[in-house]
């Protein structure tokens, strides 16, 4: 409890105070920035933390697309300050908000043979709620994986003993088929013995659940179908009913797996439609599953390599250093959290938060955040994080800076013909569904304008979301000023299936009201006020709501 540092002076009078400012682990504009950052909290002791060391390089501020691509960057630009000598593994770190996030990075780690370990926790395919959503897929494609079903047979609970599935497995050995197969045979039989009618009795809601599922395959898509399994089996009502950080945390990271469905989908439509595949190879289950399979055969952490990239909340980074800190999504609701900037307390332990990853970095931080992420299948716009705008920018370096400096290599790796993630790209992101202005360089429409260093943004308090945020200073982070130039025209008053002012319902945020349509080359944006969540933004053709 922060007031017991507060108000220690005003319990004992005696007290004298030190202050310990002197920092020896990171660089000047590295301090500078944090300082900058948590002034704007009210309650704190007044310390302004300074160095002998260097300024050192300036914090490079990162903008992506999406999370793919900003995991993609990470990940590269580690392996190139390797690759360079600069450093070793065991010098980078990632720190992310919520454990969720770090699948992305994880995959992208085991797919470029670079050694990493979670902090605080364990790898993403490890965690119980996932191996249990697994185990329900598994089972669903394939009716003979014996451990699958051991897995999830009285998951949640449905009052299924270790008696009854030894009995089962007895059964299922004695028939020579599976032990789902052998229940599945059993529940549609007549049974006289005893001991089988009590198998049945138990397992009869199971076998219709996995019947059910089972048809449901050939009927829906790929992340419908998950959600499908994960809602069904109860595994999702499990967790919410349990209302614990923990359980919101399993939560996140079941969100975060069909969101990798979703993703999978989508890139396999973007390579259709760039010709890399035949219209008929669509995305299917059994081949989502067999990547994740493949990614956590390739996961073999070998305990005697310390030579590891280190991942890990912002939570788990409290007295640890790095020279390479990353510090990723940072965006509205994620960093600073939803949850906490309800309260004036929550948001300060927020900020808090993020000067103490800031400070993690001895030589160089590196900070980024998606224009857009999947959440609950839907891909969302996301605004910049507040904190951004209280870094003063004299410290920062963007993106439209470095590509004046290195210009082939931010190009690098993105080349102009059609690729999957290029298409996939431009499908998703609205600044490749505008008609460019004339004369307009590419730095200026990503960024909203050239800079004023030196010139400090005010700090702002937000609210859960707050569309019409002031954005003043903005433009000395490098980030855009607003989005007017989104829209291809006057707003329209409906769209397809959607009017301003429908009442929808969404499946995380529940009941809505559709206040404004905006227009882009190939969809709409639909922006949709919920009632205990404030306005959200969602792109029409993934928005999967239900009007009332």
């Amino acid at each position: 409890n922060i007031k017991n540092i507060l108000d220690f002076e005003h319990v004992f009078d005696d007290t004298k105070v030190i202050k310990l400012e002197q920092n020896y682990r990171s660089t000047g504009n590295i301090l500078n920035a944090a300082n900058a950052v948590i002034r704007n909290n009210q309650g704190r002791k007044d310390k302004t933390l300074w160095t002998e060391n260097e300024d050192g390089d300036m914090i490079q501020l990162r903008q992506f697309d999406s999370a793919y691509e900003e995991a993609e960057y990470v990940v590269g630009d580690i392996r190139r300050h390797v690759n360079k000598e600069l450093c070793s593994y065991k010098d980078n770190a990632v720190l992310y908000r919520t454990n969720a996030q770090s699948r992305m990075f994880e995959e992208r780690f085991v797919r470029d043979s670079i050694p990493y370990k979670v902090i605080g926790g364990v790898n993403f395919y490890a965690r119980k709620e996932i191996k249990d959503l697994l185990a329900y897929i598994r089972l669903v494609i394939n009716p003979r994986d014996d451990e699958a079903f051991k897995r999830i047979v009285n998951y949640p609970a449905r009052g299924i003993g270790d008696t009854t599935v030894e009995r089962i497995a007895l059964l299922a050995k004695a028939r020579n088929l599976s032990m789902w197969e052998a229940v599945d045979a059993l529940t549609a039989e007549p049974v006289t013995d005893p001991v089988q009618k009590t198998i049945v009795r138990k397992v009869a809601e199971f076998v219709a659940l996995v019947r059910g599922l089972s048809l449901a395959r050939a009927e829906k898509g790929l992340y419908d179908l998950g959600l499908e399994i994960a809602t069904r089996s109860g595994i999702i009502g499990a967790y919410r009913a349990e209302n614990t950080p923990e359980a919101t945390s399993a939560l996140d990271n079941i969100e975060e797996l069909l969101n990798s469905m979703q993703l999978f989908n989508e890139q396999r439509e973007a390579e259709i439609r760039a010709g890399e595949r035949q219209q008929e190879e669509r995305a299917t289950i059994e081949e989502w599953l067999q990547g994740v399979m493949l990614m956590t055969d390739m996961d073999k952490d070998d305990p005697q390599d310390r030579n590891k990239v280190t991942l890990m909340t912002v939570h788990s980074a409290k007295g640890l250093e790095y020279k390479f800190v990353y510090i990723v999504g940072l965006e509205e609701n994620l960093f600073p959290s939803q949850r906490a900037v309800e309260s004036p307390d929550g948001f300060e332990e927020e900020r808090r938060l993020f000067y103490v990853a800031l400070t993690r970095a001895k030589e160089l931080a590196t900070l980024s955040y998606a224009e857009m992420r999947f959440k609950w299948g839907n891909m969302e716009f996301s605004r910049p994080s507040c904190f951004l705008r209280e870094i003063d920018s004299r410290y920062l370096e963007t993106d439209a800076m470095q590509e004046e400096r290195e210009p082939v290599r931010r190009s690098a790796g993105r080349g102009e013909g059609s690729s999957a993630l290029d298409e996939l790209r431009r499908r998703f992101d609205y600044r490749y569904q505008q008609k460019p202005a004339a004369g307009g360089s590419q730095a200026g429409a990503r960024f909203g304008g050239g800079s004023s260093a030196g010139v400090k943004s005010e700090a702002q308090r937000p609210v859960v979301v707050q569309p019409t945020r002031s954005t003043a200073g903005m433009r000395s982070v490098g980030v855009r000023q607003g989005e007017s130039s989104l829209v291809e025209g006057a707003a329209p008053v409906s769209c397809g299936d959607y009017a301003v002012g429908d009442r929808v319902s969404h499946l995380k945020f529940g009941a809505g009201v559709i206040r404004r349509i905006e227009t882009l080359a190939s969809d709409h944006k639909l922006v949709v006020e919920f009632s205990g969540y404030g306005e959200k933004t969602l792109l029409a053709k993934f928005a999967k709501l239900t009007k009332l």
